[in-house]
């Protein structure tokens, strides 16, 4: 979703017959963001929640039994990459201020939709593996810990072979 609240509009912010989420990012408008519609007569989402970390949350915070996660994954659960002046994260705000993932509960299932970030240039290799590592770790926390069937779905900005990527190769800095 490259659009912002205020660009969006209402029937395709609130078509009918369906139930409709966004995340977008705080700061940069039109820069990423994903949307998850569920059509009304086929399933009713349960719960939904921006962000992977928890802590991304409206104005209106969450009651306990409103969000979708009785435990969210904590800085010191993964082994985050440095930066390039050596510092790691010591919260997840950065990492869902781009407005890179919805978690929805459909009961039978938790759907995650997100837009993985990009590796644009070495200064964002850090941040774009430390966005999967806590995906990974919520995804691990919703099925171990919440015994959770997961559906993951998106854009996760990877390949798993050269042949994979969109010109075929990959490119190499060697």
């Amino acid at each position: 979703m490259k659009s912002s609240r205020t660009g969006l509009p209402r029937d395709v912010a609130i078509p009918p017959a369906y139930t409709s989420f966004f995340s977008f990012p705080l700061t940069k408008g039109g820069y990423s963001g994903v949307a998850v519609y569920a059509k009304s007569a086929a399933v009713l989402p349960r719960k939904a929640e921006e962000g992977l970390s928890g802590q991304l949350q409206s104005t209106l915070q969450l009651a306990s039994d409103e969000r979708i996660s009785s435990s969210y994954p904590d800085v010191d659960d993964i082994e985050a990459f440095p930066d390039e002046d050596g510092n790691t994260p010591s919260a997840f705000d950065d990492l869902d201020s781009e407005g890179r993932a919805l978690i929805v509960d459909f009961g039978l299932f938790v759907l995650i939709n997100v837009y993985c970030p990009n590796e644009t240039s070495d200064a964002r290799l850090p941040f774009k593996m430390n966005y999967h590592l806590l995906l990974q770790e919520r995804i691990r926390k919703l099925v171990e810990e919440e015994h959770r069937e997961v559906i993951l779905l998106g854009d996760l900005n990877i390949c798993a072979t050269p042949l994979d990527h969109c010109d075929g190769h990959l490119p190499s800095n060697a």
